[in-house]
């Protein structure tokens, strides 16, 4: 599993809306693409589609909402046709009230994958002991809040 976590400096349900809304995901994961299907907010079993880009590579997935806790929990799980028929990845978000702002931990479950255990292994010793080339996903998910919730012309929901 791959653990982050970050503090943001907005109202939860601001974050909330940003986070539950899968046209934003473009906006602060650079893995993804493009989104259709999750132009509104998700609801518990809500689906929409994401198109990743990893290196040269770009592929169809779709996501469902597996759990859904408002302005708490969200979580969803991830397949694509390139995928084994079995292999899923599972993405949670869970919003807690911290010095001010919300405190976001995004946990990335791998074990459904379909990923060699190596290849596992190999990404966990990465993300404890490496140093990111760029933004973390959280680091651009806060600067997108924090940069809207202070523009006058984006009104913060």
């Amino acid at each position: 599993m791959l653990r982050d976590s970050i503090t943001i400096q907005a109202p939860i349900e601001r974050v909330w809306t940003v986070l539950a809304t899968p046209a934003n995901l473009p906006k602060w994961n650079s893995h993804a693409v493009s989104v259709s299907g999750g132009e509104s907010m998700v609801q518990g079993g809500s689906q929409f589609w994401v198109r990743y880009r990893l290196g040269a590579r770009e592929t169809d997935c779709r996501a469902e909402v597996t759990r859904l806790v408002p302005m708490s929990r969200l979580e969803f799980t991830v397949t694509s046709d390139a995928m084994s028929s079995t292999a899923s990845v599972t993405e949670a978000y869970e919003l807690a009230a911290s010095h001010g702002g919300v405190r976001v931990t995004q946990k990335i479950h791998l074990s459904r994958s379909g990923m060699p255990w190596w290849g596992m292994l190999l990404i966990t010793v990465i993300q404890s002991i490496g140093r990111p080339t760029g933004k973390r996903f959280l680091e651009q998910l806060k600067e997108l809040i924090e940069t809207d919730a202070a523009s006058p012309s984006v009104p913060s929901h």
